[in-house]
């Protein structure tokens, strides 16, 4: 979902094992550059880790991303390694903040 540059992502994870979800971003028009990401997520006792990878050369549209977990309550989570405060079910990711390298997260670890 986006709105106002903001890119929000509902997490379903799965119950036990491996999950890929996939997100295409362009201008719009069908022609140009464009831009895949890939989230590969694991389940595994009480974890979660979320893979984020991308190829293409659209610009990342998105200014800040919203991570809603759902059917899991976060202990802590860490992004790219650096502990992140979560507030209930939300991780909430702004530009100005060192986390995302490239405008993105390479991997969350959460557990729960």
């Amino acid at each position: 979902m986006e709105e106002k540059k903001q890119l929000t992502l509902h997490i379903y994870p799965p119950i036990e094992g491996n999950s890929e979800n996939l997100l295409y971003s362009d201008a719009g028009d069908g022609y140009g550059d464009s831009r895949l990401h890939k989230f590969a997520i694991t389940r595994f006792e009480n974890n979660l880790e979320i893979v984020w990878t991308t190829e293409g050369k659209y610009p990342f549209p998105y200014r800040s991303i919203s991570l809603h977990i759902h059917g899991i309550q976060p202990q802590q989570v860490w992004i790219d390694d650096k502990e992140v405060t979560c507030t209930g079910q939300i991780i909430e990711l702004v530009d100005s903040e060192e986390l995302i390298v490239n405008n993105r997260f390479c991997k969350i670890h959460i557990q729960d």
